[in-house]
C-alpha cells in the first residue's frame, strides 16, 4: 500500500480540458454523476475508517487503515482536482452536490451512510461487523462500474488523464479489499460467535443489495447511450466482481 503512493497533479489533465467540452451528452452526463458518487464515497470513508480502528487492536491492522484513510483524502483530492481542472466552480459545485437533485444518487448515498451511521450509534460487535462488510461492498462493489466507464473513455481516446487517475486509485482500492477480506476472515476465527447463520444470511444479502443497486446505478448513469458500453455488459461485469 505505501508502495502505491502518488498524488493526483502528477498527472496531466489538459487533453481531458479539451476533451470534457466535445463529450457526447450521454458521457458528460455520466461523468458528472459518476463523479459526484464517487468523491461522497472516498469522503465518508475518510471519515468512517477511524471509527473502525478505535476497536482493532492489532497494531499492523490500523497501521493499515491509516494508510488507507490517507489514501482515500487522496482519492477525494483526485476527484477535487479532476473537476477544478475541467470546469468551472459553478459546475464543480453542481457536480458535487447533484444528491440533492438527483433522486437515485441520494438513495444510494444513504444506503451506505445509514449503515456507518447505525455504528456511531450502536458500536457493538455485531454492527461493527456490517460495517465491516459495508467496507468491503463499498471497495469491491460500488466503484467499479464507475472506472469501467472511465476506462471505456480512455479506450475510445477521450479523458485519458482522468483514466489514469483511476487507474492508481484502483490499484488503491485492490489493497483496500484485500485488507478487509483478511480482517473479516481473521475474527471469523477470533470470533466464531459473531458468525451465526443468521448474521452470515444478512451478511450475504448486504452483498447482493450492494450488487444489485451498482447494476441500477450503472444502467441509469451508463445505459445504453455511450459507445462502449451497454447495460448486459454492465450486469456481467458487476456480477462476476
Amino acid at each position: 500500500a505505501m508502495n502505491n503512493f502518488w498524488i493526483p497533479e502528477e498527472i496531466n489533465l489538459s487533453q481531458d480540458v479539451k476533451d470534457y467540452p466535445r463529450l457526447l451528452s450521454a458521457e458528460r452526463s455520466a461523468y458528472d454523476k459518476i463523479l459526484s458518487f464517487l468523491v461522497f464515497l472516498d469522503s465518508i470513508q475518510t471519515a468512517n475508517l477511524p471509527n473502525i480502528g478505535a476497536y482493532i487492536t492489532a497494531n499492523e491492522v490500523n497501521l493499515c487503515l491509516s494508510i488507507q484513510a490517507f489514501q482515500e483524502c487522496v482519492h477525494s483530492q483526485s476527484y477535487s482536482y479532476m473537476l477544478d481542472t475541467i470546469c468551472s466552480p459553478v459546475e464543480r459545485n453542481d457536480i458535487l452536490y447533484q444528491w440533492k437533485t438527483d433522486e437515485h444518487l441520494l438513495r444510494r448515498n444513504t444506503f451506505i451512510g445509514d449503515c456507518y451511521n447505525e455504528f456511531q450509534e450502536r458500536k457493538d460487535a455485531p454492527t461493527l461487523l456490517r460495517v465491516m462488510m459495508a467496507n468491503y461492498i463499498l471497495e469491491g462493489i460500488y466503484f467499479y462500474s464507475g472506472f469501467m466507464f472511465f476506462y471505456n473513455l480512455s479506450r475510445n481516446g477521450k479523458m485519458s488523464g482522468s483514466a489514469q487517475e483511476i487507474r492508481y486509485i484502483n490499484r488503491d482500492e485492490n489493497t483496500h479489499l484485500w485488507l478487509f477480506r483478511n480482517i473479516i476472515t481473521e475474527l471469523q476465527k477470533e470470533q466464531p460467535g459473531l458468525f451465526t447463520a443468521e448474521s452470515v444470511q444478512a451478511l450475504r444479502e448486504m452483498m447482493r443489495e450492494g450488487v444489485e443497486q451498482e447494476i441500477a446505478w450503472g444502467h441509469y448513469v451508463i445505459g445504453d447511450d455511450i459507445p462502449g458500453l451497454n447495460r448486459q455488459m454492465i450486469s456481467d461485469y458487476i456480477r462476476y466482481l
